[in-house]
């Protein structure tokens, strides 16, 4: 039986909506005359100064540790002669493999890191088994006797020299010898993992007599060819170490990693590749959806989807950054979020850009074309819901903004942005520059300054070492665009909504790296944006003479941006998290200790997040019963306490879950052609919305729907409701 209730409207929610379109104005991004003229540190050159005289032909392996300056150190210990082996995650092997290309004389005997990097990313896309990384290096260091024994001299510019009549060589040989997987998480039962001499690197020409792997299965050791798959069952979740043992005629070499299984079954899924049918700047941009179906409906026509667009994903720089179905899905299923949405029969489908960091009207093109895909395969026209995260939530915006500014159809009536930085992103100035400074010593800096000169990172961060011209211009697109207006539109923040910023003020100190030895003299500060000191960086190399220090000063009049309330990240924990240490004569120093008085910093502010027509960053939106009508959404969430970016709570799951079973829908019109179905699993409320001619407009509620008195439905139009 129907149940229609029609009734007056409140004035107070039709006067809402006409506020929020008054007070609202779009985001108009501010120029900023800023560009660095940093240049990475020389603290790599600095380095090498002592070794200048040591020429290739000098050393058995190629390459001589002591002159970089490491960040690995006492891993590279461990990993050393041990036949045992120490457990190392891809990450860390990563940056030993970047030492170790660093601290090579040219020709370096190993595939460059960047060609495994590619050569991972290619496989994972494209191959079901996992590979296993073997890395077996032969390196030299200086030999802590090496003066003493007069094999060694150093000349008036501080430099090592070899002595030509002594039948002795200075340095000590070394072997290290390591495994990882490319893949901090496994979710399933039966894996196929991968030997592949593809995947072996390294500068020990040795081949083994013998191969044995545990896959800590309950199996104990198996033997293996340097090509061969091993299929691996695992019965129990939990933390599962692996060990790759490789005997040599004269040693015997043990590599160990580990990963963490997840046995829960995942869901059932197909996958629809997509290719946009508009380009931007001549190409087009490319993803795949994964579609999973509710657990009442397994037809093949789609029924109520739920399209969840990813964030920023930086699989072109970091194959560990792939967000492939099990990254995904682990994702939406925080909270018990997916569940409870296949639940109300909402069928599910998580979005992979093949570029997740390329120009974000590239992949929102991408999305459009998935839009219309869904519509041709769906049950109920017009009846889609897009949730967007970060990054996720432009790409969403611009699409639908695009399509119907340009009369397409995008057949989506919620579209739902979560912690998505409508004004901007924010990364500190100071940061920005610290990683570029010591990107030549560290991998980890040298990835995340590759992030930050990302086209999508280029467009969101509303400060940008560079320049933020590419940011002026998207967003000034975006503000021509405006927000869609066939849809409802709603928005979840992850920043405090009362105001409260982070514990720190502007050109307050948040990365701190001072150290002072006779051998070297190192700087490296960051400091919260201001129009003053954001960055200063020093390094004086006993023997070397160094260029002026580098100091860097922020824009004039920059808004707070660092400590403002908003969505954070903890990348100055992450910086402070490494002990470097260099060669000081015959000895291997710790340099000091790279500090973070201040862990974390808005990464999207509140305002941006909710795109309040406000420049003040510290807003209290949650104390101004009137902050709705600064903004283009029709509901929003924002919590008391800052949260970390995209982080999803028990509080912000409810909420939304609410906004999709009872739907409220005021003051929207449906017409141009354009079939609009809306299903609510519980009741829906449509007040002064209109039905236009030629527009059809369908309502399935579970319990309940409601037409409030200024709803209407013109001659010529269609419009029909069902409760179940």
């Amino acid at each position: 039986m129907i149940k229609i209730f029609l009734n007056s409207l409140a004035v107070m929610c039709f006067a809402t909506t006409v506020l929020a379109q008054e007070g609202y104005k779009p985001y108009q991004a501010k120029r900023y005359s800023f560009q660095s003229s940093a240049q990475p540190s020389q603290l790599t050159q600095a380095l090498q100064h002592p070794f200048a005289k040591i020429d290739r032909s000098s050393l058995q392996t190629g390459i001589l540790h002591d002159r970089v300056l490491s960040f690995q150190s006492d891993l590279i210990h461990e990993l050393t002669g041990n036949e045992d082996g120490t457990a190392i995650d891809f990450k860390q092997f990563k940056a030993i493999y970047f030492e170790m290309e660093k601290a090579a004389l040219p020709p370096f005997e190993s595939m460059p890191l960047t060609v495994l990097l590619q050569n991972i990313s290619t496989h994972l896309k494209s191959e079901k088994n996992i590979p296993i990384l073997i890395g077996n290096f032969r390196f030299e260091t200086t030999a802590s006797d090496a003066l003493q024994r007069g094999v060694l001299r150093k000349n008036q510019a501080e430099q090592f020299e070899i002595e030509p009549f002594k039948n002795e060589s200075p340095f000590e040989l070394h072997q290290l010898f390591m495994a990882a997987m490319p893949k901090k998480q496994l979710w399933g039962r039966a894996f196929n993992f991968l030997i592949s001499s593809e995947f072996m690197v390294g500068n020990s020409m040795t081949h083994p007599v013998k191969i044995e792997i545990d896959f800590d299965d309950g199996s104990g050791w198996r033997q293996s060819s340097s090509e061969q798959q091993h299929a691996v069952f695992y019965s129990r979740t939990g933390v599962k170490q692996i060990a790759v043992k490789m005997e040599f005629t004269d040693q015997v070499m043990t590599g160990i990693f580990q990963i963490d299984v997840d046995t829960t079954p995942l869901p059932e899924y197909s996958t629809i590749p997509i290719t946009a049918e508009i380009p931007y700047r001549g190409e087009f941009g490319e993803l795949t959806a994964y579609l999973i179906k509710s657990e009442s409906e397994r037809s093949q026509n789609i029924k109520q989807p739920v399209v969840f667009v990813e964030g920023f994903d930086t699989d072109n720089v970091d194959p560990t950054g792939t967000k492939g179905f099990e990254e995904l899905w682990a994702k939406a299923s925080e909270q018990n979020l997916a569940a409870q949405l296949l639940e109300r029969e909402f069928d599910i489908l998580l979005l992979n850009f093949n570029d997740g960091a390329d120009f974000i009207q590239k992949n929102a093109f991408a999305l459009l074309q998935l839009l219309q895909e869904i519509e041709q395969q769906s049950e109920y026209a017009g009846n889609t819901t897009v949730i967007g995260a970060s990054m996720g939530g432009l790409v969403g915006r611009y699409a639908l903004a695009h399509a119907e500014k340009y009369g397409l159809l995008h057949h989506t009536h919620t579209f739902i942005t979560f912690d998505t930085p409508h004004r901007g992103a924010n990364m500190p100035l100071g940061v920005q520059e610290w990683l570029r400074y010591f990107s030549g010593e560290s991998s980890e800096a040298k990835d995340a300054d590759k992030q930050l000169n990302t086209p999508a990172a280029k467009q969101m961060l509303a400060l940008h070492r560079t320049g933020n011209f590419e940011h002026v211009y998207f967003y000034d697109e975006l503000a021509q665009l405006g927000f869609p207006g066939r849809t409802r539109n709603l928005a979840i923040a992850n920043g405090s909504g009362g105001g409260k910023g982070y514990p720190f003020e502007p050109a307050n100190k948040i990365i701190d790296w001072h150290f002072r030895h006779f051998c070297v003299d190192i700087d490296g500060h960051a400091y919260a944006i201001n129009s003053g000191r954001i960055f200063y960086g020093w390094i004086d190399k006993l023997g070397f003479d160094n260029p002026k220090s580098t100091e860097i000063k922020g824009p004039a009049e920059v808004p707070s941006w660092d400590n403002s309330p908003g969505g954070g990240r903890f990348t100055m924990e992450f910086i402070a998290s490494s002990t470097p240490k260099a060669k000081c004569g015959f000895s291997t120093i710790t340099l000091g200790n790279i500090k973070a008085p201040h862990p974390a910093h808005s990464f999207i502010p509140t305002i941006s997040a909710l795109d309040l027509a406000t420049d003040d960053l510290f807003y209290p939106a949650e104390m101004d019963s009137t902050s709705l009508s600064l903004s283009p959404f029709d509901e929003f969430y924002m919590p008391q306490e800052n949260q970390e970016h995209v982080q999803i709570t028990p509080e912000n799951v409810a909420w939304l879950l609410d906004k999709l079973d009872r739907i409220r829908i005021v003051n929207k019109k449906y017409g141009g052609g354009q079939t609009t179905s809306i299903f609510a699993p519980v009741s829906i409320e449509m007040a002064a919305s209109h039905v236009e001619e030629s527009g059809t407009l369908e309502l399935r509620a579970g319990q309940e729907i409601k037409l409030s008195g200024e709803f209407q439905a013109v001659e010529g139009s269609e419009f029909r409701a069902q409760v179940k």
